[in-house]
């Protein structure tokens, strides 16, 4: 599934563009959900519409620290974030993994 914050005329087009859809097949984007990352209630809304109850099989993947790593913090699940510029952590948000690229995920997937 993939979680966005932002307007469903932004975020929609952005999806379709990077033909995310032959991946993913729930899109949950904050303006329908009615609450923004990092508010636990975005995640609850998620977690409510894909009856999954197992926290540990849910990893959060982004790139902002604020919104999806802490979010997914906020939400009891664990976080992957994708630093792709190598910056700093100065915020204090300890992801469960910090990956460069998406072609290192499989490093977060392995047991």
């Amino acid at each position: 599934m993939v979680a966005s914050n932002g307007p469903v005329a932004e975020q929609k087009p952005r999806m379709d563009n990077a033909d995310l859809s032959k991946y993913f097949s729930n899109f949950y984007i904050s303006e329908e959900i009615g609450v923004n990352k990092p508010d636990s209630k975005f995640f609850d809304v998620i977690f409510e519409s894909i009856g999954n109850k197992d926290k540990s099989s849910i990893l959060m993947i982004g790139d902002d620290l604020t919104f999806d790593v802490q979010g997914a913090i906020n939400a009891g699940i664990d976080s992957c974030w994708i630093n792709k510029k190598c910056e700093k952590n100065s915020l204090g948000i300890n992801p469960t993994f910090t990956i460069k690229s998406l072609k290192e995920l499989s490093v977060c997937l392995v047991d």
